[in-house]
């Protein structure tokens, strides 16, 4: 057998005595020697970026979160991984939409250096039924294997990082969805542009925006050097809550390449502009 293939059955092994810890039914916890490691979350609309503070070198990390909190009505559109996830080399999501749980797991096999990390970020959409009166959280569980949230060194100890109480999702990702839909009020005390749900998106999005008043309604989407793409709307509308879908194409219905746009809308005073990402 060659150097090579044994350092590579070496890795192997490595990563299965991982996970095998990782999913353990009786998972034991390191004293860590320095400041307390921590899971901070952001909450950022409808999505949420995970931020991970460690002061020693890390070979993996598993993160599980429940999201239908106590509402249902929530759909997990996409998980992105940030540049120290990507650089993994193992990563994975495990999701189960039927009960609301998203478990992220990262693997290094020369291990991640001390940093306070971006980690990855969650992107959800709210249904219909979603009811604004009712808080919904994004919170930390154990799985059936009672493993929970943790960070595991280079010596395969696991080490229970502090994480912040339950967080709720943003008021913004309820603005259309909720308050004009489910409220008997339908004209928005102000008006607004939403951002677009799902973003990133790889098909279809929603842009929801609001109106005070009957308005002179533009939105256009701009591609990153400032060259109009598509006019999505551009006409009077009435006062209320409105929205509009773009399924990634040009004016001429051509699809566009993946990357950064911008959508604009003017309404009257109001003016505002919001970034979207396409991915395929």
């Amino acid at each position: 057998m060659t150097q090579n293939h044994r350092y590579r059955n070496s890795l192997s092994v490595f990563a299965i005595l991982f996970l095998f810890i990782i999913l353990s039914n009786q998972p034991v916890y390191g004293i860590d020697p320095g400041k307390k490691d921590s899971i901070l979350v952001y909450p950022q609309d409808c999505n949420f970026m995970v931020v991970g503070f460690h002061d020693e070198p890390l070979s993996g990390f598993a993160v599980p979160f429940k999201y239908k909190n106590p509402q249902t009505d929530i759909n997990l559109d996409s998980v992105k991984f940030h540049r120290v996830m990507q650089e993994a080399d193992m990563k994975d999501t495990v999701i189960d939409r039927q009960n609301g749980t998203v478990v992220v797991y990262a693997i290094w096999f020369d291990s991640t250096p001390p940093a306070k990390d971006t980690l990855f970020t969650l992107y959800f959409t709210p249904g219909p039924n979603w009811d604004p009166s009712v808080p919904a959280k994004l919170d930390t569980f154990r799985m059936e294997s009672s493993q929970g949230l943790s960070f595991t060194d280079v010596d395969v100890n696991d080490i229970m990082p502090y994480i912040g109480s339950s967080l709720s999702f943003g008021k913004e990702c309820l603005e259309f969805w909720h308050t004009g839909q489910k409220s008997g009020n339908k004209v928005p005390p102000n008006f607004f542009l939403s951002n677009n749900l799902p973003n990133p998106f790889n098909a279809e999005t929603v842009i929801s925006f609001g109106l005070t008043q009957p308005s002179e309604v533009k939105l256009d989407v701009f591609n990153i050097l400032g060259q109009n793409v598509k006019t999505l709307v551009n006409g009077q509308l009435p006062a209320g809550y409105h929205k509009i879908s773009w399924d990634g194409k040009n004016s001429k219905g051509g699809k566009v390449q993946n990357g950064i746009y911008f959508y604009k809308m003017r309404a009257g005073d109001f003016s505002d502009i919001k970034k979207m990402s396409l991915v395929k």
